[in-house]
């Protein structure tokens, strides 16, 4: 399954320590109760079917949220307060957790920074994660090995999604650039070894 939502906009609302937008309460929703499914290993959503969808799960999502309490006033977390760190294995890849953590539970949003030419190699995590790119332009491939055939580039404004356990591939071809994953947590990442 790979899903790309083209210029959509999505409204934010929080519930104390996390922010939740219609895509990641789409994810969250079909990781916690299988919602759905999509048949195909390529389908889109469109507007309204992903309007539809949004309905349901913000009610869904405002339900809980009602049991659990809701926060007087919302938490903004400047980009100037996030601290980029990556790993020595993948040269070029740094990240920050914005909201919640790898080993937290709830909703997450981890921003990253792949330098232009760099590869983040097949890997999986083991929750769905929504991506949305925010900056220069970014190629993903599913597959377990790298395969240039297989790429999809992704521009600024831009969104898809990796389902739990999907190998997939990125590359910066084409300059530096930024972007955001959204998932429910605990998660991970495991590189897949060849």
């Amino acid at each position: 399954m790979f899903c790309i939502v083209r210029q959509a906009r999505f409204e934010s609302f929080q519930d104390g320590s996390r922010y939740q937008s219609i895509c990641a309460v789409a994810t969250a929703f079909d990781s916690r109760y299988k919602f759905g499914g999509m048949k195909n290993k390529t389908q889109l959503f469109t507007r309204s079917g992903l309007l539809a969808l949004a309905f349901l799960l913000v009610g869904t999502q405002l339900a809980e949220l009602r049991a659990e309490g809701a926060a007087t006033a919302p938490v903004v977390v400047q980009p100037s307060s996030l601290v980029f760190a990556g790993p020595p294995a993948i040269p070029g890849l740094t990240a920050a957790w914005a909201i919640g953590s790898e080993k937290g539970e709830g909703l997450y949003l981890l921003r990253v920074r792949l330098k232009a030419g760099s590869t983040l190699p097949p890997h999986t995590h083991p929750d769905a994660r929504v991506t949305t790119v925010l900056s220069g332009s970014v190629a993903v491939g599913f597959g377990d090995s790298f395969d240039e055939s297989r790429l999809v580039v992704v521009r600024p404004g831009e969104s898809y999604l990796v389902p739990a356990g999907q190998p997939h591939f990125i590359v910066a071809r084409d300059g530096d650039a930024e972007y955001q994953e959204m998932g429910s947590g605990g998660t991970g990442t495991e590189m897949i070894r060849r």
